[in-house]
């Protein structure tokens, strides 16, 4: 397991370094394991590659290709040297409290990079034991989980919106537990806000939820020529089939997209100009990862000669879900980008 770990740190340094970007310009990882049983194990490894103000992880057991025990993806800022060089800011908590649990791993709490916020992947943890509910309650491990990162956003000053969330469950028989929770919180947010849930196989400590969030907060791009020009809230854009959702904001010209994928190759998404960045998708045991990538990519255009500029990464799940309808959804996206 070691040298699996430290052969997929190696790919990672190799690609930051395509961009002049070290470890210490990632903003959020995601960690896959084979199984939860090889947790302590990574994290042993995994903390020897960063520093005081790591970067934001989800950490989920799923399905992976092979026989491989560990995948892992990375989000980071842009560098230094670039015109649209981005600030860092970490929230790291090791200690306990009463507000939010403290991390259980070698990642920060939350990252804001530019106009964007990663929160880590929140397990329903009681702050002050760092134990879960007993008995064990999926509804309670819900509600615990989606108020720890409420409250991560709240540390942060300014005006904040939400541009994604994904809710990892291992038995998707609790979605309409699940929904009802975040039903409870959408009133706070965008009420179009469409929540991707997903069956996997294992989560960090026996959980039985994780809730992840994406979220936005008024940050002037760097790209501006007039310093004085106010930073917008954002504008929205949704519909309904395929079902998606679009957050962009005009003064950081970041965009963001959840949804789900047609099997129509000649459905693309009615968005403004843009620059798809990275896509986190999901997919069904049901299909190839070749056919989830080829609806993902045409979904939003992605030629074959702009493929190189677009990051995608593919997670395959037992099941996919949303806010509203069956479970039983081939496939689920994230996608960030930028206006052009």
């Amino acid at each position: 397991m070691e040298n699996e770990v430290e052969e997929a740190f190696k790919h990672l340094e190799d690609s930051l370094a395509e961009s002049s970007l070290t470890f210490v310009d990632i903003a959020h990882i995601n960690l896959t394991l084979s199984s939860m049983s090889f947790f302590s194990e990574v994290n042993r490894i995994y903390a020897m590659k960063f520093g005081t103000s790591p970067p934001t992880r989800a950490c989920v057991a799923s399905h992976l290709p092979g026989n491989a025990r560990v995948m892992l993806d990375a989000i980071a800022r842009r560098p230094a040297s670039s015109r649209n060089s981005q600030d860092r800011v970490a929230l790291h908590v090791q200690s306990r409290s009463y507000w939010a649990p403290a991390n259980i791993g070698p990642y920060s709490q939350a990252v804001m990079v530019g106009s964007r916020i990663f929160v880590s992947g929140q397990i329903g943890l009681i702050p002050a034991t760092m134990n879960l509910p007993s008995p064990s309650s999926f509804l309670e491990e819900a509600v615990l989980s989606l108020q720890h990162a409420r409250r991560i956003l709240a540390t942060f000053q300014g005006p904040e919106w939400i541009e994604s969330v994904v809710c990892y469950m291992i038995d998707m028989s609790h979605l309409e537990q699940a929904r009802m929770v975040w039903q409870s919180t959408q009133s706070l947010y965008h009420k179009d806000i469409p929540v991707l849930f997903l069956e996997v196989l294992e989560l960090p400590r026996g959980a039985q939820v994780e809730w992840q969030v994406l979220a936005g907060t008024c940050q002037p791009s760097t790209e501006q020529d007039d310093e004085n020009e106010v930073a917008h809230g954002p504008e929205y854009v949704s519909g309904n089939r395929p079902a998606f959702y679009g957050c962009q904001s005009s003064s950081s010209r970041a965009l963001t997209v959840i949804g789900t994928a047609l099997s129509d190759p000649d459905m693309s998404l009615p968005l403004p100009r843009h620059h798809v960045s990275y896509i986190r998708g999901f997919y069904s045991t049901g299909i190839s990862a070749d056919e989830a990538e080829r609806r993902i990519k045409a979904t939003f255009n992605v030629r074959e000669e702009e493929a190189d500029d677009c990051a995608i990464s593919l997670l395959c799940v037992n099941s996919i879900g949303l806010n509203t309808g069956p479970a039983d959804l081939d496939i689920g996206y994230y996608m960030m980008g930028f206006l052009l």
